[in-house]
């Protein structure tokens, strides 16, 4: 989704994308990288973490972790199959059919998903700890942001930025994590030839997409609009 986006805004003008494509992409890739992966992933190595961490023999209630996990896939599914348009976008008129139905139904079942994982693992956390194991002595795992400017709302600096945030606090670590933790699960070691151009090729390709992205923003260029900003184009 994200490349057909880049390949619609390489140059100004329509290009593959209509207007109406190019806004269904941008809520589906919003979407699916928020909801859909940054946030349960997060539990999917809690679920395998954290009881070792802590020193418990599972999670608090192994029946509703595994009621939570069906209801983010069917709600994930669901949302899916809505592949609709933004918000300001999504009534009767501008998308017509039982898309925006579809989309707002799985967001909430998929959310319930969410909210019940939360309170499984806030309640192994505050129930479960073995002896001596303190809220002071447990592992810190945590990220601040900050907010963006104001002269560069509703620009590709925006967009930048939300993206260095997002990419570099959850994909990198979650990469970090799967390097860390998978030799444990699976005791093979991963290759560490391939881990390194793993990681130097999605570092400097990171840098080089999202860095461009706030210069237009420095430059005026809107943000979330199915063409990119004259007479520059997309150069940074």
């Amino acid at each position: 989704m994200a490349l057909l986006m880049r390949a619609e805004l390489a140059v100004p003008g329509e290009q593959i994308l209509s207007n109406e494509q190019y806004n269904q992409l941008l809520t589906m890739h919003g979407t699916v990288m928020l909801l859909l992966y940054a946030t349960p992933i997060l539990f999917g190595f809690a679920n395998y973490i954290l009881p070792l961490q802590i020193g418990s023999p599972d999670v608090a209630f192994p029946r509703l972790n595994a009621l939570s996990y069906w209801l983010f896939l069917f709600g994930g599914l669901i949302v899916m199959s809505g592949f609709v348009t933004a918000a300001p976008l999504s009534g009767p008129i501008h998308s017509p059919g039982p898309g925006a139905d579809l989309w707002f139904s799985g967001l909430i079942v998929a959310g319930l998903g969410t909210i019940l994982g939360a309170v499984n693992t806030l309640t192994t956390i505050i129930c479960l700890r073995a002896p001596g194991v303190t809220m002071f002595r447990m592992p810190i795992r945590a990220a601040r942001v900050a907010a963006h400017g104001l002269p560069f709302h509703d620009t590709y600096f925006v967009v930048g930025h939300f993206h260095y945030v997002l990419f570099g606090t959850i994909v990198f670590p979650v990469f970090a994590g799967i390097y860390f933790w998978l030799p444990k699960m699976t005791g093979r070691m991963m290759d560490e030839t391939l881990g390194r151009i793993h990681f130097w090729t999605m570092f400097i390709g990171f840098h080089l997409t999202f860095l461009c992205t706030t210069g237009w923003g420095t430059r005026a260029c809107r943000g979330a609009t199915p063409t990119t900003c004259p007479p520059t184009g997309s150069r940074c």
